[in-house]
């Protein structure tokens, strides 16, 4: 599989820190791809920055409970979780 898929594998077969953190880099886009979004919405006094460093713990809660069972789809499980943070 690809890269991301192997930490994947790693990761849920017994989830380490290390792990997790590469995880949570690769998605860093997706963290700045929801806030960008997300920003389009608010007032324009709302600092990009402050948002996805809220949406960066959205992440890290959607590594921590992802189940793949239940959404095959991490990014879109992600994605709802990001923008709950934010």
């Amino acid at each position: 599989g690809t890269p991301v898929e192997q930490l994947w594998k790693s990761y849920l077969a017994g989830p380490t820190r290390p792990v997790r953190d590469r995880l949570l880099i690769h998605y860093t886009p997706l963290v700045r791809a929801v806030a960008h979004r997300t920003a389009a919405g608010l007032p324009g006094h709302v600092d990009l920055s402050d948002l996805v460093q809220s949406g960066v713990f959205g992440l890290i809660d959607a590594v921590e409970r992802f189940d793949p069972e239940r959404c095959p789809r991490f990014e879109s499980y992600a994605a709802q979780r990001i923008r709950g943070a934010i």
